[in-house]
């Protein structure tokens, strides 16, 4: 599956599977994760992210590893890092670490 974001305002992206909009988010790639989690898509399906108007991918992993993870800045200076996601009970997973399921491309 292949998600496209486009910035859609400051920290804010559009995030699009095909033509269909999954929503608005912040953290788009592991926020488009949760929505697809949450329609039934299988943890174990393969998902990557492009920005719009580029081949390029930037980041591949999977809904499952993507969906347990958010983004996090806590210490000025050390810059974001991804956390375990603490949100709704039915999207909280099994909360593995961020050095594991991701995969930054390039």
């Amino acid at each position: 599956m292949e998600i496209v974001v486009t910035e859609v305002g400051p920290a804010r992206f559009a995030a699009r599977l095909g033509s269909e909009l999954l929503g608005t988010f912040r953290t788009p790639l592991l926020s488009a994760a949760r929505e697809l989690q949450r329609r039934g898509v299988s943890e174990s399906a393969p998902l990557v992210m492009r920005h719009d108007g580029s081949d390029i991918v930037v980041m591949r992993t999977t809904v499952g590893a993507a969906a347990r993870l958010t983004v996090a800045e806590r210490d000025r200076g050390n810059g974001p890092r991804f956390e375990p996601y603490n949100g709704p009970p039915d999207f909280a997973g099994s909360g593995r670490t961020a050095d594991r399921g991701l995969e930054a491309v390039g």
